[in-house]
C-alpha cells in the first residue's frame, strides 16, 4: 500500500525524517485490526480512485497512532533505550495524546467515508437491522465515525429493540414501520437513545463528553478524556429519560397514522381517552 514516507505524508502530517521501515509494522497492524474486519482484504485489494485514497488515508493515520508509543523506544540486548535528537525539543505527553487522538479521528472518518461509498456502490452489504450504518446511528448520537464501536453495539441495538421497544409497538416489525419515514426516524432515535443509555452503564464501552469511543490501549493518555463512573451514570439517566419520551411519541405517531400492525394496550387506550376528556 505504501513504499516510502513521502506516500504516507500525502495523508497525514509526519516528518521526512521518520524512518519508513519503523512504520511498516504498524501499517500491517492497521490493516489487520482496523480495516480488514470491515472491508475484506479481497475487496480492499481491488479498490482504486477515491475509495483507495480514502483507504490509504485511514491506514496512514491508524499506523501513526499505533506507532506513537514505540517510535521513540529502541529495544536491544541492553533493554529499552530512547531515541534522542539533541536538535529537537521533546513533545510533552499531552501533545502526543492529541496527535494520537487526531490521527485516530482522521482514520475513522476516512474509513467510514470509504465504507459508505462501497455500500452505495454495492461492493459491501448494508448492515441488517434498524440501524444499518455508522451514519444512521450518528444522526442521533456520535460514535466519532468508528465502525469498530458501531459493530460492538450491534447486539445491544438488537437487544434494546427486542426487549424494550418491540413489546411497546404491538405486532409491528421493522419492515412494517420502514414504510413510514417519520415513524421510522422516531423508531431509530428511540432505539439509539436506549442503546446509548444501556452502554453507558456497561464496562464494555468508553465515553467522552460527546461520543462513544474505542479505548486504545496503545494510547493510555486517552483516558484523561474518558468519562468517569459518576459522569456515565448521569449520562445514562438523562438518555433514559429522552428514550422514554421518544417511545411515547412513537406510540402516538403509530396511533395517529393508524398503522395497521399497531394495537394499543387497553391501559394505553384508557389513558388516551382520559386525556381526551371522554371520561370526565
Amino acid at each position: 500500500m505504501f513504499t516510502n514516507i513521502q506516500e504516507i505524508k500525502q495523508y497525514t502530517n509526519v516528518s521526512n525524517r521518520l524512518d519508513f521501515e519503523l512504520l511498516k509494522t504498524y501499517i500491517e497492524e492497521a490493516l489487520r485490526v482496523k480495516v480488514y474486519p470491515y472491508i475484506p482484504k479481497s475487496t480492499a485489494e481491488t479498490l482504486s480512485g477515491d475509495e483507495l485514497k480514502l483507504l490509504k488515508k485511514a491506514v496512514a493515520n491508524y499506523a501513526v497512532a499505533y506507532a506513537i508509543p514505540f517510535l521513540k523506544v529502541n529495544l536491544s540486548n541492553t533493554g529499552g533505550n530512547y531515541y534522542t535528537d539533541d536538535k529537537m525539543e521533546k513533545s510533552p505527553w499531552w501533545d502526543l495524546r492529541d496527535l494520537g487522538l487526531s490521527s485516530i479521528a482522521m482514520g475513522d472518518r476516512a474509513l467510514n467515508d470509504c465504507i459508505t461509498q462501497l455500500i452505495k456502490q454495492g461492493k459491501l452489504p448494508r448492515t441488517s437491522g434498524i440501524i444499518g450504518s455508522v451514519n444512521e446511528f450518528e444522526k442521533f448520537y456520535s460514535l466519532n465515525s468508528s465502525w469498530e464501536v458501531f459493530t460492538k453495539l450491534q447486539s445491544l441495538i438488537q437487544w434494546m429493540w427486542e426487549s424494550v421497544v418491540a413489546p411497546q409497538v404491538s405486532t409491528c416489525t421493522p419492515d412494517d414501520l420502514r414504510a413510514y419515514p417519520t415513524i421510522w426516524e422516531k423508531l431509530q432515535r428511540t432505539v439509539v437513545f436506549f442503546t446509548v443509555a444501556e452502554a453507558a452503564l456497561m464496562n464494555s464501552f468508553s465515553f467522552t463528553a460527546t461520543a462513544i469511543v474505542q479505548q486504545w490501549e496503545e494510547l493510555p493518555w486517552q483516558k484523561s478524556k474518558i468519562l468517569n463512573a459518576a459522569e456515565l451514570y448521569s449520562l445514562a439517566k438523562r438518555l433514559q429519560q429522552l428514550a422514554r419520551h421518544e417511545l411515547a411519541q412513537l406510540k402516538q405517531l403509530l396511533e395517529k397514522e393508524a398503522v395497521a400492525c399497531y394495537r394499543p394496550s387497553p391501559a394505553a387506550q384508557q389513558v388516551e381517552k382520559m386525556k381526551s376528556g371522554l371520561y370526565f
